[in-house]
């Protein structure tokens, strides 16, 4: 006779199931809130970006440079494109006035900065920036440099900038009588500047100006002097462009120059009843090479 092997009901413990069940339920709930969290940061992050980080880059920077003073507009993030824009910057200290009506940065690696608390090389060798229409005032000489467009990328080494011009906010009458000795009164429009083969972090870190090619196009220049007056003796600025250049501390390393369709006006003035004025015209069109 087969004996059939017993079988012992095991007493069910529904006191772990209900147990279980109450831890259960609340992580599904956390859960779920984080997803919905996430999935509002991607598609709608514009309101976390104002409203934490916004303030803490001007923040920041304001302690890191007390003298100076950082206003941003209202801040925008791309989540799939990696890029932070900004609607204004108006950087101001006792120097300049900087005003950026439209500003993006891309390439950021937010995950580095992050883990490493700071930027770091790694952090920003996929940097890209764009600004557009930028204005900066100095305050000293009250001359005014605009800029169309500025575009500077890290990992394709370049920097392009067009619709350059440079000039002085008074008329030549009230540049010359701000001071009792000679000088020189500048206006400059170019198109465009590009900058290529460029080793931007040296440059940014203030080491070397390292590039390939600089080339730049359309360009004109004014140069007027009033030499009715004498020359400052006590001033430690350089008087000639060979003097200029050797006021240059930093390393500079540049393979070719080009000037496409450049044109240069250079005048001198005297007061009424001297020596007549002298004004020369030129007109160039150079490539220069190492």
């Amino acid at each position: 006779m087969i004996k059939k092997p017993l079988f012992h009901k095991a007493n069910f413990n529904w006191q772990k199931l209900l147990h279980f069940k109450a831890l259960m339920y609340p992580s599904f709930f956390i859960g779920g809130i984080i997803i919905i969290c996430v999935l509002i940061f991607v598609f709608f992050p514009d309101p976390f970006i104002n409203l934490l980080v916004k303030d803490r880059i001007s923040k920041a920077f304001n302690e890191a440079y007390p003298s100076d003073s950082l206003q941003l507009g209202r801040m925008h993030y791309n989540f799939w494109k990696n890029r932070l824009g900004c609607d204004s910057v108006l950087l101001k200290n006792s120097d300049f006035i900087c005003r950026i009506p439209s500003l993006s940065v891309s390439g950021i690696g937010f995950t580095d900065i992050l883990w490493q608390k700071g930027f770091t090389p790694a952090t920003h060798t996929s940097l890209k920036i764009d600004a557009q229409n930028t204005l900066i005032i100095f305050r000293h000489s009250q001359a005014e440099l605009r800029l169309g467009m500025l575009h500077i990328s890290i990992p394709d080494s370049e920097i392009v900038t067009d619709s350059i011009k440079y000039y002085s906010m008074l008329d030549d009458e009230q540049f010359f009588a701000k001071s009792k000795f000679r000088q020189t009164r500048y206006r400059i429009d170019i198109h465009q500047i590009q900058i290529l083969g460029l080793d931007c972090l040296a440059l940014f870190q203030g080491n070397a100006f390292n590039a390939k090619k600089i080339k730049i196009y359309d360009s004109f220049a004014d140069i007027l002097v009033n030499m009715d007056k004498p020359y400052d003796s006590n001033s430690t600025r350089p008087k000639m462009p060979n003097e200029a250049f050797a006021t240059i501390k930093e390393v500079v390393k540049l393979d070719s120059l080009k000037i496409i369709n450049g044109q240069l006006k250079y005048s001198e003035s005297f007061a009424v009843g001297s020596k007549p004025g002298i004004i020369s015209i030129h007109k160039i069109n150079v490539s220069v090479s190492e």
